[in-house]
C-alpha cells in the first residue's frame, strides 16, 4: 500500500538520490553521534494509531534520546498536509503549501512483510540500540519562518538524523501541528504510548462524553451475552445482539474533530460488519458467519474503550467496559 502523500521533489534543491523520498545525505563536522535506544511504543494522533512508514512502506523506527521520543519530520509533514523539501546547500528542512492531510491508522497498514534475516536485523537494532547524529546546524522552516524548538525545561533542542532522514522530538512535532503532546508509561504495551491531540473546541468534551454514555449501556449488554458466547454458536445470543448493533448503529454521531475519524472511519464500518455477519448467521446458520460477528464485535468494543481512553488521556483505564479476553 502507497501512502497517498509524497513530498514534492524540487530540482534546485534535491539530487538524484533524494529521490526516493525526503532522505539526507548528510555528515556536517558540528554533528554529534549518540547511541540511543530503539523506542517500541505507539504513537496517537488524536484517536487513531498511527502507523509511521517510509515511502516504501517500510515501518519506521522511532528513538528515545534525552528523555523524548524521536518522529520522522518527513512523517510530521504527512500530518500536517505540509509538502516536504530538502535544502542539501543551506541543510534546510522547508514545510510548504498545503496537500491532503492523511494520519495513516496502524489498522489500516499493511506494509511490507520483513524477511527473516530484516527481522533478526529489526530484533537486533531493538536489542542494543542504533547510532544516530544530533544536527544543531540543520534548520526548519515552516511557510518561510525558521522553526526553533525546545524541550519542557526550555532547553533548545535540534534535529536528529538516522538512516538518512531528519527526526525531530515528538514535543517539537506537537508544536509545530499545533497539538497537545502527553506521554504515558504502559510497561505491558511496548515503551508507552504518545499521543498528540487537538485542544478541545469549546463544548467537544462535553458531547463526546454525552455519546459515549448512550454507547456504554450498549456496549455492556453485548459483552456481557454474544461477545461472551464464544465457545460455539449461540443462535439466541445473535439474535439478542441484533437489535443491539443496530442501536449502535442509530446513534448521532457528534460533531467532534477529535472523534471524526476514529467514528466515521473505523467504528462506523465494523458496526455494519457486525450487523451484516449477524443478519446472515440467522438466516443460514453458517458458523463462520457467527465467528465473524463475534471477531468483528470484539473489535468494535476494543475501538470504543480506545476512544474513551485517549478522550480522558488515561490508557490504564481500561475497565470501560472490559474488553472480552476469550
Amino acid at each position: 500500500m502507497r501512502h497517498p502523500f509524497r513530498a514534492r521533489l524540487s530540482a534546485l534543491l534535491f539530487t538524484a538520490a533524494l529521490l526516493a523520498g525526503f532522505c539526507v545525505s548528510y555528515a556536517a563536522p558540528a554533528a554529534q553521534s549518540v547511541h540511543v535506544p530503539v523506542w517500541r511504543g505507539s504513537v496517537y494522533v488524536d484517536s487513531a494509531v498511527a502507523a509511521i512508514l517510509d515511502e516504501e512502506d517500510n515501518m519506521q523506527e522511532l528513538f528515545s534520546y534525552n528523555g523524548t521520543i524521536y518522529i520522522p519530520l518527513r512523517q510530521a509533514g504527512a500530518w500536517m498536509g505540509k509538502q516536504v523539501d530538502w535544502d542539501q546547500q543551506g541543510k534546510t528542512v522547508l514545510l510548504s503549501g498545503r496537500t491532503t492531510a492523511r494520519v495513516l491508522a496502524a489498522e489500516e497498514a499493511t506494509g511490507n512483510q520483513q524477511t527473516p534475516s530484516e527481522r533478526a536485523e529489526k530484533e537486533e537494532r531493538e536489542k542494543n540500540g542504533i547510532d544516530i547524529q544530533i544536527c544543531p546546524d540543520i534548520t526548519v522552516t515552516m511557510d518561510g519562518v525558521e522553526q526553533r524548538f525546545h524541550n519542557v525545561k526550555g532547553e533548545r533542542v535540534y534535529p536528529a538524523v538516522y538512516d538518512q532522514r531528519v527526526y525531530l522530538p515528538v514535543r517539537s512535532i506537537g508544536t509545530l501541528m499545533g497539538m497537545e503532546v502527553t506521554y504515558y508509561s504502559a510497561p505491558d504495551r511496548g515503551d508507552g504510548c504518545v499521543f498528540l491531540k487537538t485542544p478541545w473546541a469549546e463544548g467537544e468534551r462535553a458531547v463526546l462524553e454525552a455519546y459515549l454514555e448512550e454507547v456504554r449501556p450498549i456496549l455492556a449488554e453485548l459483552e456481557g451475552g454474544f461477545l461472551r458466547a464464544v465457545e460455539e454458536p449461540d443462535k439466541a445470543q445473535a439474535k439478542a445482539a441484533l437489535p443491539l448493533v443496530e442501536a449502535l448503529a442509530a446513534l448521532e454521531i457528534p460533531q467532534s474533530e477529535f472523534a471524526q475519524y476514529r467514528l466515521e472511519q473505523c467504528i462506523r464500518p465494523l458496526i455494519e460488519q457486525v450487523r451484516a455477519a449477524l443478519e446472515r448467521y440467522l438466516a443460514d446458520g453458517a458458523v463462520g458467519d457467527y465467528d465473524a460477528a463475534v471477531s468483528d464485535g470484539t473489535q468494535l468494543s476494543s475501538y470504543y474503550v480506545n476512544l474513551h481512553n485517549v478522550m480522558l488521556q488515561d490508557m490504564a483505564r481500561y475497565d470501560w467496559p472490559v474488553v472480552p479476553t476469550a
